[in-house]
């Protein structure tokens, strides 16, 4: 009941819906009071319908974190078919894209071998124990800034040959530290405690039931400069149409590419290294009776064939018209635009890598300042 009352984007549909239908017919035939005044909104409810769309989107962001911790990869694609949605409907193209070549190469392109590697090395475990699945570009950059800000080589002795042997062990430093740390006591770095949550829990609850945020007031909106929330996710499926049209399009060209016959030989699946025949000797002077390539030789070598006369000797090509310039240029613009600088969160910390998201330790902060030079690397 709680779940189909908070968290579901038909109840905010409908209210939407409603307020929209009143508006407009109010427009037509403006509506008035028995004493002559005009008639107030008595239709919608925006904060209602903003809590319940934050309420789903945190219920799906906590499902795909549960999934990641219990290394389902069944769980983590179902939470990213939604994401893809939610990432276009939110304007961020760039992610939305990536999210549909992941899923649909995993789902229709990649074979099963390929398709298992990829499903079982998503999720790493680190530390080994229940339900503690980590990313693995997360696992990454945890070694990566172990490496550059705690294990680096300082003066002198920093150069590549130390980064190149400090990096496979400093996972093993780490362990070996915290070790150290809970056997000598907590004099030697920092510990966090686990943060208290029941006060803000109770002060976050009245909040909520002073408010009224989960109640629906009819007519009830929020300020001019703050507008309804979309429903990203809707939204999303909406403008799905055009740019899936467009990746089938590319995918469909790449694959065109794939058929064809290479021009400089036929391939040739029967040969076999007895069909090559005996390796040849050349004698130290045989490279120069080899006569050169000139553009004004006579020789059939000097040139290559037309494309016109490869597709009247090769029925594969009849009818294809070669795209390859336009197909290297809209990669390489593609290209251009993953270099596009995002907003995003410097990893300046180990709290930026955390392995364990519900509990966290650290060191004094002291110990993980980096100077100009290694703060630039994670800018």
């Amino acid at each position: 009941m709680i779940f189909t009352q908070f968290t579901q984007g038909v109840v905010v549909e409908e209210l939407r819906w409603k307020r929209n239908k009143w508006m407009m017919e109010n427009e037509e035939n403006p509506k008035l009071e028995p004493d002559g005044t005009p008639k107030k909104l008595d239709q919608g409810d925006m904060v209602f319908e903003n809590a319940c769309l934050f309420m789903r989107d945190a219920i799906i962001s906590r499902e795909f974190t549960d999934a990641i911790k219990a290394n389902d990869p069944g769980r983590i694609l179902l939470v990213l078919k939604i994401f893809a949605l939610s990432f276009r409907g939110n304007g961020r193209l760039k992610y939305a894209y990536e999210m549909l070549f992941f899923l649909h190469h995993v789902e229709h392109v990649w074979p099963e071998g390929a398709r298992r590697i990829a499903l079982n090395n998503m999720v790493l475990n680190p530390s080994g124990e229940e339900d503690s699945g980590v990313e693995g570009d997360l696992v990454q950059e945890h070694v990566n800034l172990l490496a550059k800000v705690k294990y680096k080589a300082r003066g002198s002795n920093a150069s590549w040959e130390w980064m190149f042997v400090v990096t496979p062990c400093t996972i093993t430093l780490r362990e070996l530290q915290n070790n150290i740390h809970s056997s000598l006591g907590s004099d030697m770095g920092t510990k966090h405690a686990s943060a208290k949550l029941a006060e803000d829990i109770r002060s976050l609850m009245d909040s909520l039931s002073e408010h009224r945020v989960y109640e629906i007031l009819p007519g009830r909106v929020t300020a001019e400069d703050d507008p309804p929330v979309l429903d990203v996710i809707s939204v999303g499926m909406q403008q799905l149409q055009g740019p899936l049209d467009e990746y089938n399009k590319a995918f469909k060209r790449l694959q065109e590419r794939r058929k064809l016959i290479p021009v400089t030989q036929e391939a040739s699946p029967e040969l076999t290294f007895a069909d090559l025949g005996e390796p040849v000797a050349l004698s130290a002077g045989a490279a120069s009776e080899i006569p050169p390539l000139s553009p004004n030789s006579d020789s059939s070598t000097s040139s290559l064939p037309a494309f016109a006369e490869l597709a009247g000797d090769l029925p594969e090509l009849n009818g294809y018209t070669d795209t390859t310039a336009d197909i290297i240029q809209e990669e390489f613009d593609h290209m251009l635009t993953e270099l596009e600088d995002e907003a995003s969160l410097p990893l300046l910390t180990e709290r930026d890598v955390a392995l364990d998201m519900d509990a966290m330790e650290s060191d004094d902060e002291s110990d993980w300042e980096s100077d100009s030079d290694s703060s630039s690397d994670y800018e």
